[in-house]
């Protein structure tokens, strides 16, 4: 009789494996996701049936965000690029973990402001603007600080007016007889944009407007001119004698002896 011999099982066993990530912001394995770190397992069967348990050492780094508000004058570089409007702006980089950084500007671009300045004062005047007085025709430049805060650059034409001088003449001589008038002009040529006043003694009189005038009494007699500019110069006085004949007292036809 034989001898029956019974079959040798292979053995079974369970199985485990160990495995390390690292990932930005979430990691999916095995149709889960995870957002931190930390260890996790995963329990199924092998081939042979048995528990297979896989272990998962998770490192999340999280993506970076950072918002910055800036008020500029003009323009504003950030990142290397300049921008001279306002709005919102991104800058994408990486982090020290190798993930998303993302940096967003708010910015408010305000403008610096430049103005022409032209103005003409009297020969002899000034000028002031900013706390400085000029007195000589040309271009000055004048930096204030705007209500935004950035600069107001004035540029002042400054034009100072040449001298004016004015000088009177009694024209066929200042003096006459009664009822006749002595014309007063000036020496020079009368521009038509200027304005004209005739004054005596007493002050200016009284629509003695023109760029002449007829003295009817003896006085002394000046003329203040005035140009568009509004520049004023008057004359040196000139004087004026009216002649009254009258018949010397005591004298009558009757004393008069005519020779033979």
């Amino acid at each position: 009789m034989s001898e029956i011999q019974t079959p040798i099982l292979p053995s079974l066993n369970s199985t485990s494996s160990s495995a390390s990530a690292t990932a930005c912001d979430s990691y999916t394995w095995n149709g889960i996701t995870y957002t931190s770190s930390g260890a996790y397992t995963y329990a199924t069967t092998n081939a042979n049936g048995c528990d297979s348990t896989a272990t998962l050492n998770l490192t999340i780094h999280p993506s970076t965000t950072s918002t910055t508000t800036h008020t500029a004058c003009d323009s504003y570089s950030w990142n290397g690029t300049t921008y001279t409007s306002s709005g919102s702006y991104t800058y994408s980089t990486t982090n020290a973990a190798g993930c998303d950084s993302t940096a967003t500007l708010n910015l408010t671009i305000n403008n610096s402001v430049a103005v022409t300045n032209n103005q003409t004062v009297c020969n002899g005047g000034s000028y002031t603007i900013n706390g400085n007085t000029y007195t000589s025709t040309g271009t000055y430049t004048d930096v204030f600080t705007a209500a935004n805060g950035c600069d107001s650059t004035v540029t002042t034409n400054l034009t100072v007016a040449p001298a004016l001088n004015v000088s009177i003449q009694a024209l066929g001589g200042s003096t006459a007889c009664a009822g006749s008038t002595v014309t007063l002009s000036m020496t020079s040529w009368s521009a038509p944009s200027n304005t004209y006043q005739w004054n005596d003694a007493n002050g200016a009189i009284t629509g003695a407007t023109s760029s002449t005038y007829a003295a009817t009494t003896s006085g002394t007699y000046s003329l203040t001119v005035t140009t568009s500019a509004g520049c004023s110069s008057t004359s040196s006085s000139l004087a004026v004698n009216i002649i009254t004949v009258s018949v010397p007292s005591g004298l009558y036809s009757d004393n008069i002896q005519l020779g033979a």
